[in-house]
């Protein structure tokens, strides 16, 4: 009895201290609670656990509490206990198969298990993952209007079910979802995305259903977040509830699911890339963006990149190597870019779809801007594409008279005029960043040799002096 009224005791005091152990006091967090990284991978869980089909958005919605509902409901156990081994279970799965977020500069986005999936070789239009046995598979495939729309009347007309075919078409977006008599489920869905149609195909076999799930829910047009679950906050907190008994048998339960089988191969660790050009033997400059949310910075050979200063509204970055450069492209204040002269925009676009090295495209200056406010850009017909931002844009003569930031919005303009714009693409003209590189103290030599014409061809050296800048 005295021992009793001791333990007693001992747990009022412990409530008032706050000492109760974390399996004890975890419980399911409200959404209030939870951040937007939260949600998005708690939505990531629940995709693999089979009750959410939304996107991956960080947003908390009906649909994603319908979800958690489901989910907790399903599972022989208290509330708190069924949370915490759900997210227990994607972790779980998300370190198993060292899930990652393949993320070009621009174009669509996924989450994948890169522990499982490789690099396929494939045509110039297609880009493709698979496991070994091809029991998952991802592609995007880039082409016309006609294109993307036989591929979808190509899995309407070879679905056979059991589930009904799915298809959904708005403004910008095309979506199929069928089964094969295979047995192999196909997802479709196509983007419209600076004038070209992007199309991603999920194809899985019943093993990797769960996968493919995830997959499927993170596809977005742009920059997709990562779904890890956070290290800190309500997340953690609830994951720290040990095991308890069964509610209804009083036994022991663990409902951690097996992960479908594992297929090992190397993983990418770059979750995105732009283009840099030196501007002396150490400092890089290259667009804001690119750099807008990287962990770390690199060269493509591995060597760091350090983030010195950033400009978001001339959307310019200063970035420093530990790669020293034998050659650089000089910024002068007297060049200036002038209406209607010929120009190349060079960068790496699309890094790693395609077996090639620095892009050059070429072009006009087609608009100056009226202002000469920080956010005045210079228009260029010279093409550019998704890797090409935070590249140079030269003259004929090789001098540097902008950095390629950006591009008209395609659908943007289509909504609001009912047609596609052509070759409307906007840099930040050198003479907008000499302010910025002299209040970060940039030293800006002559360049050493007299680059010419550029009518030959571009020189090795302005080759060089570009590079690939990757965000991890």
């Amino acid at each position: 009895m005295q021992n009793s009224i001791l333990c007693i005791r001992l747990i009022c005091i412990a409530l008032v201290f706050g000492w109760m152990p974390t399996s004890l006091t975890a419980q399911v967090p409200a959404a209030s609670e939870l951040t937007q990284a939260e949600i998005r991978s708690m939505q990531a869980a629940l995709s693999f656990d089979g009750s959410y089909l939304g996107r991956l958005d960080g947003k908390w919605g009906a649909g994603t509490a319908a979800a958690l509902s489901q989910s907790l409901s399903q599972r022989q156990q208290t509330k708190t206990h069924a949370f915490a081994n759900l997210l227990k279970n994607w972790q779980m799965e998300h370190e198993r198969m060292n899930w990652n977020v393949l993320n070009p500069e621009a174009g669509i986005s996924v989450a994948y298990p890169s522990a499982l999936l490789a690099r396929e070789t494939s045509a110039s239009d297609v880009f493709s993952l698979a496991s070994s046995s091809r029991s998952l598979v991802f592609r995007v495939i880039f082409g016309t209007a006609s294109d993307a729309a036989e591929m979808h009347i190509w899995l309407k007309e070879r679905h056979v079910g059991p589930s009904e075919f799915y298809q959904v078409e708005r403004d910008w977006f095309w979506v199929s979802n069928g089964t094969l008599r295979s047995g192999k489920q196909v997802y479709l869905k196509t983007y419209l995305i600076d004038g070209v149609y992007m199309t991603a195909l999920v194809q899985s076999e019943r093993s990797q259903r769960a996968r493919a799930q995830v997959m499927i829910a993170s596809l977005s047009a742009g920059w997709g977040g990562l779904i890890s679950i956070p290290l800190s906050g309500a997340l953690r907190q609830a994951m720290l509830y040990d095991e308890q008994p069964n509610a209804s048998t009083g036994e022991s339960v663990n409902v951690i699911q097996a992960a479908p089988e594992q297929e090992k191969d190397e993983a990418p660790s770059r979750s995105g890339s732009g283009t840099g050009f030196y501007v002396n033997n150490t400092d890089v400059l290259t667009a804001a963006h690119v750099v807008d949310g990287c962990g770390r910075l690199s060269l493509e050979d591995g060597s760091p990149l350090r983030l010195i200063n950033h400009n978001e509204v001339l959307d310019v970055a200063l970035l420093s190597a530990v790669t020293r450069s034998k050659v650089w492209l000089p910024i002068q204040k007297e060049v200036a870019p002038k209406l209607g002269e010929k120009v190349y925009a060079l960068g790496f676009p699309y890094l790693g779809l395609y077996d090639q090295g620095l892009s050059v495209t070429g072009g006009n200056v087609s608009a100056l801007p009226n202002t000469l406010q920080d956010n005045a850009r210079v228009m260029v017909s010279a093409p550019i594409q998704p890797g090409n931002s935070g590249g140079p844009l030269i003259n004929e003569q090789g001098e540097v008279i902008g950095i390629v930031v950006s591009r008209a919005n395609d659908i943007g303009v289509l909504g609001l005029t009912g047609t596609i714009p052509q070759n409307m693409n906007f840099v930040t003209s050198v003479q907008s960043i000499q302010k910025f590189l002299s209040d970060n103290n940039v030293v800006l030599p002559t360049s050493h040799t007299a680059f010419g014409s550029m009518e030959n061809g571009i020189p090795e050296s302005i080759q060089d002096a570009t590079v690939v800048v990757l965000c991890h």
